[in-house]
């Protein structure tokens, strides 16, 4: 059970990085093109990706350390 529940949250980080690197894109790109409103709907997903990634980043390490499973330094 635990070691699903670790797959999904991995998955689910390289997820988020990969909808992360999409809105970056489209950020930078609506900045270039002064498109308002683009910026703004970048912006508060941009916002939304980078809390959900905070929020499975900070609950990984703590499931995986109950599992043993080990970072590298």
């Amino acid at each position: 059970m635990l070691a699903a529940l670790l797959l999904v949250m991995l998955l689910g980080i390289n997820a988020l990085n990969v909808l992360n690197s999409y809105v970056s894109r489209y950020f930078m790109t609506a900045i270039e093109r002064r498109e308002w409103t683009a910026f703004v709907q970048m912006a508060a997903l941009y916002v939304g990706v980078f809390a959900a990634l905070t929020c499975v980043a900070v609950l990984y390490p703590p499931e995986a350390e109950r599992d043993g499973v080990e970072e590298e330094p």
